[in-house]
């Protein structure tokens, strides 16, 4: 399932297992920090995607929710996924 938020972002497979991928709207043309917390609040991932895709490898990640939060410098969109 694709969790998809305003602006059309779009993180999918949600849950998921390995790969977290993430689909960057127009607004976000140079790139965006991706950063993924455990549901305890500690940073877990961090990553700079530029363009308008990319994934986070999860895979290492233990089983739960996890915020992502997508920061552009003007904008932060926050959503949860689940790791299986």
């Amino acid at each position: 399932m694709k969790k998809t938020f305003s602006n059309r972002l779009i993180i999918y497979p949600n849950p998921a297992s390995d790969v977290l991928k993430i689909s960057l709207p127009d607004s976000y043309p140079s790139g965006a920090k991706v950063e993924v917390y455990n549901i305890l609040g500690a940073l877990v991932s961090v990553k700079n995607i530029m363009g308008n895709s990319g994934s986070i490898d999860i895979g290492g990640f233990s089983p739960g929710i996890y915020v992502v939060k997508i920061d552009d410098g003007r904008k932060v969109k926050v959503g949860r996924i689940v790791k299986r």
